[in-house]
């Protein structure tokens, strides 16, 4: 007589596939998450470029008398053929990309800001605020991009340290042409 034996496919443990899934979405979550924070922080970083200023020397940053600023109307813009400088205004402070107030004296040796409204044929372009002391040394020379048209730029320098007397704000296009300037002194 034969004997036939009957053959039972064993269940599989549920547990490894349950594992699996769980670890393939953990995985796509993590991805995805990744691949958001990069684009927001790539986004953020290339709103702080157009903005900040990337370029720039060392300044001394200790203070020593109070130094009184006196901002000389003496404004001399020149035709920069692609690039056109509307407006300098020097300020104690920017808020939402403008000037907070026209500075006509500081009072202290702190920042000093120089916003400036340009406008180009086309976008991007490159324009350099160069900060030129008394004696006719730069102090800084900050590369800033016009992102749009028009465009609201600034830079600063800290005044602590540096020398009393008149100071020139310079504006200048990738080539080195002079595109505008603005006269100040510290006293």
């Amino acid at each position: 007589m034969t004997r036939i034996v009957g053959y039972t496919r064993k269940k599989e443990p549920r547990w490894f596939s349950v594992l699996l899934t769980a670890g393939i979405v953990v995985f796509i979550v993590v991805v995805f998450l990744a691949v958001t924070f990069s684009i927001n922080w790539t986004t953020e970083l290339v709103k702080m470029r157009k903005t900040a200023t990337t370029t720039t020397k060392a300044i001394p940053t200790t203070v020593a008398a109070p130094l009184v600023v006196k901002v000389q109307a003496e404004e001399k813009v020149v035709s920069g053929g692609e690039v056109k400088v509307e407006k300098i205004v020097f300020s104690s402070g920017i808020t939402g990309n403008l000037p907070v107030d026209n500075l006509e004296k500081l009072s202290s040796g702190g920042r000093i800001y120089c916003y400036s409204r340009l406008v180009a044929a086309e976008v991007p372009r490159t324009i350099y605020h160069v900060w030129v002391g008394p004696e006719g040394d730069v102090a800084a020379e900050i590369k800033l991009t016009i992102s749009r048209i028009p465009s609201d730029l600034w830079s600063y320098i800290n005044l602590g340290g540096f020398s009393p007397g008149e100071w020139e704000m310079r504006i200048k296009d990738e080539s080195g042409a002079l595109l505008a300037r603005k006269t100040f002194t510290v006293y």
